[in-house]
């Protein structure tokens, strides 16, 4: 069976592009959930019902403890805005160019962004300060990331119905100096 090569993992998370490495298909890992063999934590990433439970939210929290000013951004919020099923390798944290915290967190990839505009397009999500969807793809872009990948974030955005603002992404563009590649995105996006 190929439960048992997900068990021989050893990992408490398991995620679906995990599973199709291994030949299983997200139908075969829906057919485990509803047998009971694997639970579905978010969309794409499950565990065994045996393993020890981990509230993704409480370990953004926990983190955000330790950087008060930190908000959730880049990968970590598109994960949160369920237009990826990819869990990110670290936490990605936005922090205030002037206050960054000088102990480094395990886990945890700081982002430096000048205080008059690092709180721009922050929203909450279950009490927690993360970028918009907007935002997030202006922090992708000024990262350098593929237009391919942003698009991929857009055609997701579309298929859950999620609304996505290009006035406002042209806005933030604007404020985060990203003009020619906002451009770039949306002559993309419409062809």
């Amino acid at each position: 069976m190929k439960i048992k090569k997900l068990k021989e993992m050893k990992k408490q998370l398991v995620t679906a592009k995990e599973g199709q490495k291994l030949g299983i298909s997200r139908q075969l890992l829906w057919h485990y959930v509803k047998k009971g063999w694997l639970e579905r934590v978010t969309p794409g990433v499950y565990r065994f019902p045996e393993a020890k439970s981990i509230d993704f939210y409480s370990l953004l929290r926990e983190k955000l403890v330790a950087i008060p000013q930190g908000i959730i951004g880049f990968y970590t919020a598109l994960r949160i805005h369920e237009v990826t099923e990819e869990l990110p390798p670290e936490i990605d944290i936005i922090v205030p160019q002037e206050n960054v915290p000088k102990r480094r967190l395990q886990g945890v990839r700081l982002h430096r962004v000048k205080g008059d505009i690092y709180k721009k397009g922050v929203i909450k999500i279950s009490g927690i300060p993360v970028t918009s969807l907007e935002r997030t793809i202006i922090d992708l872009l000024r990262d350098g990331k593929a237009i391919a990948l942003i698009l991929d974030v857009l055609r997701e955005a579309r298929a859950q119905n999620k609304p996505v603002s290009l006035s406002e992404i042209k806005r933030l563009s604007i404020l985060f100096r990203v003009k020619e590649k906002v451009k770039r995105l949306l002559e993309a996006w419409v062809s």
